[in-house]
């Protein structure tokens, strides 16, 4: 599916504001994230581990107060990483990796407790580390994602409208230069670029 039309603007949402490139500065320290779900992890694991809330040695975590003793400082230790996602696993155990966090499905493994979300037993509670998105994409460039290009080549695969799932990591995008320069305003129909 590819998205079309509109002037450029850089999305980027905090307190559910959209605003130009020009007006974004970078985000303070303390790292704001917003809650994706709950996902399963196996071996080998879905997210890298950062740290062990529940072994003294790594801080202590305080049973009152999960956010603070666990989800903010996996949000912090995710930052400091440079990863874009990070999930709170059997309570105290911190994740974080650039992507692919839901690589064996969703959970239901998760619980609110002491004031946040964590996953329990094999599952991550994933967060979304924000902000991060208005300074660190990929950008897609090519003319093939333009929804204009023109396929003469029958055995060509189009990328306008195709989503590659397995090969893309889950983070932020930007289509520039050949590709276009328009926000994201409406969807192309499936298989467009190639009639």
């Amino acid at each position: 599916m590819m998205i079309t039309g509109g002037t450029f603007w850089l999305l980027c949402i905090i307190a559910g504001v959209a605003m130009p490139q020009s007006q974004i500065s970078r985000a303070e320290t303390a790292p704001s994230y917003a809650g994706v779900g709950c996902y399963k992890d196996f071996i080998p694991r879905a997210m890298n581990r950062l740290a062990n809330f529940r072994k003294p040695s790594d801080s202590p975590l305080d049973w009152n107060d999960l956010e603070k003793s666990v989800v903010k400082k996996c949000a912090q230790k995710a930052m400091q990483t440079g990863y874009n996602f990070f999930g709170v696993q059997f309570f105290g155990e911190c994740y974080g990796g650039a992507g692919q966090y839901d690589k064996y499905g969703p959970s239901t493994n998760c619980v609110w407790l002491s004031g946040a979300y964590v996953g329990k037993h094999w599952a991550n509670y994933v967060y979304m580390l924000t902000g991060n998105e208005c300074m660190n994409f990929t950008k897609l460039t090519g003319s093939k994602r333009s929804r204009r290009y023109k396929y003469n080549n029958p055995s060509e695969r189009p990328l306008c409208d195709t989503f590659p799932y397995e090969s893309w990591l889950h983070t932020w995008y930007r289509f520039d230069g050949a590709s276009g320069k328009a926000m994201a305003n409406t969807c192309v129909e499936y298989d467009h670029c190639k009639k």
